[in-house]
C-alpha cells in the first residue's frame, strides 16, 4: 500500500493577506487624490455659469483624502470655496441652477473607474498576491 498527500504552506499566503489592508489603504488614497483633481479640472474647464470675476472657478478644488479603505473612513471632496457657490450649484427661488460640481464628476466616471482599477491591481501586486 502507498499513502500519497498534499501540503500546503499557508506561511506566504496569510504574510501576502495580511499586508493587503495596508496596501489598499495607500494605493487607493493615491487614486482617490487623482480621481478628485480629475473632478476638480473638469469642473473648472466646463461650467455653464457665468463667472464674471472668476472667484468662483478659481476657488474650485481637491482637498486631500482624509481616512483610511480598511476602516472605511477613506473619502475626499471637491469643493468651490466662495459663499455664493451653493447658490450657483442648487440655485435658488430666484435663479436656475448651474450644477457644475456634480457633472463634472458624472463626466469623470470612467476615470475614477480607471484609478480604482489600478489601484486595485497595485495592491494586490504589492502584496504578491498578483504577478
Amino acid at each position: 500500500m502507498i499513502s500519497l498527500g498534499f501540503e500546503f504552506d499557508t506561511r506566504s499566503l496569510r504574510e501576502s493577506l495580511a499586508g493587503l489592508p495596508s496596501a489598499l489603504d495607500d494605493a487607493l488614497e493615491g487614486a482617490l487624490r487623482q480621481s478628485a483633481a480629475a473632478v476638480a479640472h473638469s469642473a473648472k474647464a466646463e461650467h455653464a455659469y457665468t463667472d464674471r470675476t472668476g472667484r468662483l472657478t478659481r476657488s474650485i478644488r481637491a482637498y486631500a483624502p482624509r481616512g483610511r479603505f480598511s476602516r472605511d473612513t477613506l473619502a475626499v471632496e471637491v469643493v468651490a470655496a466662495t459663499d455664493y457657490a451653493s447658490y450657483v450649484e442648487r440655485g435658488t427661488t430666484r435663479s436656475r441652477a448651474y450644477a457644475f460640481l456634480g457633472p463634472a464628476a458624472e463626466r469623470n466616471t470612467d476615470r475614477i473607474e480607471h484609478h480604482a482599477h489600478d489601484a486595485l491591481e497595485a495592491a494586490l501586486r504589492a502584496t504578491g498576491l498578483l504577478r
